[in-house]
């Protein structure tokens, strides 16, 4: 499966969940310059949803945490799908809203054949293991 395919099987699975359109993609910088090449454009959409990179800084505030005590999972291969609503109109910094759902995929070039190993990735990930444990975990 390609980035691009794996993607698209977290929008509809977001889709699914969220009973919504999904608004936008929010990937890591490492996520986005290998879906970038992948399809050979600074600017990628994915079934039709855009693709923009997740915040990389946030500094914390009296009301808000750091980035870091924001984000439960850290990795380079952390995806948030924006479901109803576009990151602009959230009041979190873009890919660390918590209402939004979060996917893991396997960071580029390694990816899985079959959904059902992507699933299986996805729920090693949530279980607390790190990507390449995931995706050994997953037959990747």
């Amino acid at each position: 499966m390609t980035l691009s395919e794996i993607l698209a099987q977290w929008i509809d699975e977001a889709r699914r969940m969220d009973r919504g359109e999904a608004r936008a993609v929010v990937v890591t910088p490492e996520l986005l310059a290998a879906l970038s090449a992948e399809e050979r454009t600074d600017s990628p959409v994915v079934a039709g949803v855009p693709v923009r990179p997740a915040a990389t800084e946030v500094p914390a505030t009296g009301v808000r945490p750091s980035l870091e005590e924001m984000v439960e999972i850290a990795g380079p291969d952390r995806v948030s799908i924006y479901v109803g609503t576009g990151p602009d109109e959230s009041d979190f910094p873009a890919g660390h809203d918590p209402s939004m759902p979060v996917f893991f995929v396997p960071v580029p070039p390694r990816t899985l054949a079959e959904p059902s190993a992507l699933e299986m990735y996805n729920r090693l990930r949530w279980y607390g293991l790190g990507p390449d444990e995931a995706l050994a975990g997953s037959g990747g």
